[in-house]
């Protein structure tokens, strides 16, 4: 056997089904390869449709988290090479085969794939996929990654479970600190499920945003930026007694969304106004949630 496919999951009722169809559908022999369905206690039907597929391994439990739910499904794993696939993604039917080839460099540590969005049918969710495709096109360099030799993840403990957010980041941070390299595989793409509507959009990026200080708490994060942020943010009520502070804010708010437009690739002129909200919205949401949650984890 080759390969470990483990599917981490909770309440994902809706997308399980043509997750699991797409990666029993692989170029890879069955075989080759294993999927280990590994249940971080759903209370919907999640786990009643994974047991209707054949050739699957269950592992059941109560509610642990993420990254706790992961490391269980990798030590668990019968295979030298561990692949985490999501639940609310599809995956191209050469995705496993292709991710494979890189490891024939033994000096590769990981791989990650070809990111896009799977439902295009909603306007912030092309404006998602505009950004996807220009950040994985060109010279992308990875900086995590989702497949990896088994030994790695032994030697470094696999995922932070004190990590909810950023948890891919941070182990691929400590790969590429042990020198092994994380290979990019162009060729094999997953396309995952986006939220359609822009409250939901928002939701995203403010559990993100509340939780990456967690991150930056363990793998540090440049102070002149959180006291930029701090600071343009604080010109907005001190702006009922000195108007002119909100020039300073919208100004700042320009210059994010400039600089965040750049990693969007080509959009279809309709859908403009959709992504100068969509970026500076997001920007708002996720600046807010990451100054609320560096506060909340300084009063800990």
């Amino acid at each position: 056997m080759k390969l470990s496919v483990v599917l981490p999951c909770y309440n994902d009722e809706k997308t399980i089904k043509p997750c699991l169809e797409s990666l029993q559908k692989q170029t890879l022999t069955r075989k080759e390869y294993e999927i280990i369905v590994a249940d971080d206690g759903s209370t919907d039907s999640t786990l009643g449709i994974a047991r209707k597929f054949k050739h699957l391994r269950i592992l059941a439990s109560r509610h642990f988290g993420r990254s706790a739910n992961r490391n269980r499904g990798w030590k668990a794993a019968r295979a030298g090479i561990v692949f985490f696939a999501e639940s609310d993604a599809v995956y191209s039917e050469n995705f496993l085969k292709e991710c494979l080839s890189f490891f024939k460099d033994w000096n590769v540590g990981g791989v990650i794939g070809k990111l896009e969005a799977w439902n295009l049918e909603s306007a912030w969710v092309k404006c998602r996929a505009a950004e996807l495709n220009s950040r994985f096109e060109g010279s992308y360099k990875p900086f995590t990654a989702w497949m990896f030799r088994k030994k790695v993840l032994q030697e470094l403990g696999g995922f932070d479970v004190g990590l909810e957010i950023g948890e891919d980041a941070d182990l691929g941070k400590r790969v590429l600190g042990k020198d092994w390299k994380i290979a990019y595989a162009r060729k094999a793409v997953w396309k995952h499920f986006e939220p359609p509507a822009i409250l939901k959009v928002w939701k995203r990026f403010w559990l993100r945003g509340r939780e990456m200080p967690k991150y930056y708490k363990k793998n540090g994060f440049p102070k002149k930026v959180l006291f930029l942020d701090a600071a343009a943010f604080a010109t907005v009520p001190l702006g009922f007694f000195y108007s002119p502070l909100w020039l300073v804010f919208a100004a700042f708010a320009l210059v994010q969304v400039l600089m965040r437009i750049s990693y969007f690739g080509k959009i279809r002129k309709k859908y403009w106004p959709h992504l100068l909200f969509y970026l500076f919205s997001t920007m708002i949401v996720s600046k807010l949630a990451r100054l609320y949650g560096l506060f909340r984890e300084e009063l800990k």
